[in-house]
């Protein structure tokens, strides 16, 4: 990726109204801000020199913008990532967040969501790739996949289920 797509990516961020950390939904849909977040995960010396438009996204009007930020800042460097998302913990700002898969995080606010990922710094995202980050892709997130077994023991014990009830009912009427 080079400059401007750096630049376009972070543009994305900037107007981002949501957070998603992961494909959304039974779809898995890659959403542009996913998109963009994951590009610059994955990018890493690349975002370190663009550390300044980095910063800026901090001040952005957007909580998503600013969320996605101290996360970007955190994968560059803990500490100050870190220190990003303590400065959001008073905010009240509503904001949703999608770790990935069907389910938001149980959290309302832009704070709530700082405080969510301050507490661990393994919340909601993987482990930093260890690979050649110029060209890899981030991997589906453990979060997504643990919710999409739980999906799948779900599905399978209420679809025989709703099958059954189905036919009684159709019997009865």
């Amino acid at each position: 990726m080079d400059r401007d797509g750096i630049s376009n990516a972070l543009a994305v961020l900037r107007s981002a109204r949501s957070v998603e950390l992961g494909p959304v939904g039974v779809a898995a849909l890659r959403t542009p801000g996913y998109e963009a977040f994951s590009s610059l995960r994955t990018r890493r010396t690349e975002l370190a020199a663009s550390t300044a438009e980095l910063k800026e996204l901090l001040n952005a009007s957007s909580p998503a913008a600013r969320l996605y930020a101290a996360l970007l800042l955190r994968e560059l460097d803990p500490a100050e990532g870190n220190r990003a998302l303590e400065a959001l913990f008073t905010s009240e700002e509503p904001l949703t967040v999608c770790p990935g898969g069907c389910s938001p995080l149980p959290t309302n606010t832009l704070g709530e969501a700082a405080r969510y990922f301050a507490r661990d710094a393994s919340n909601g995202l993987d482990a930093p790739s260890t690979t050649d980050t110029s060209t890899s892709r981030s991997a589906p997130h453990a979060s997504s996949k643990r919710l999409s077994e739980r999906l799948v023991t779900v599905w399978l014990l209420a679809f025989p289920l709703a099958l059954v009830a189905f036919f009684v009912f159709r019997s009865c009427g």
